[in-house]
């Protein structure tokens, strides 16, 4: 009779813990298409951000290539300046994205 009375209280757990995951999961899911205002508002400017760092790069990699055809202190600082910037946009993603996963 023991043995019965262990085994029991230990399925239950087991079985209440399987519903309440069951019952839990498709919250998330059905959160997830309608996000909040902030969500959302956060989700935009990733997006934006991301649009610029693509754009970013394009003018970081033609300064790499007129470094790469004539290299002076001129072409240099212009590369620099546009790594720099292109650092300081994926800074500010992951910043956005860090708020987004708290939120």
């Amino acid at each position: 009779r023991p043995l019965g009375n262990s085994s029991a209280p230990a399925s239950a757990p087991a079985g209440a813990s399987a519903h309440v995951a069951s019952v839990e999961a498709p919250g998330p899911a059905k959160a997830a298409p309608k996000p909040t205002a902030d969500k959302a508002k956060l989700q935009r400017k990733i997006s934006s951000v991301m649009r610029r760092i693509e754009h970013a790069e394009g003018l970081l990699q033609e300064a790499a290539d007129a470094m790469n055809d004539e290299y002076s202190e001129e072409t240099l600082a212009a590369y620099e300046a546009a790594n720099a910037n292109v650092e300081e946009m994926y800074e500010t993603m992951q910043a956005l994205e860090d708020q987004l996963a708290m939120s």
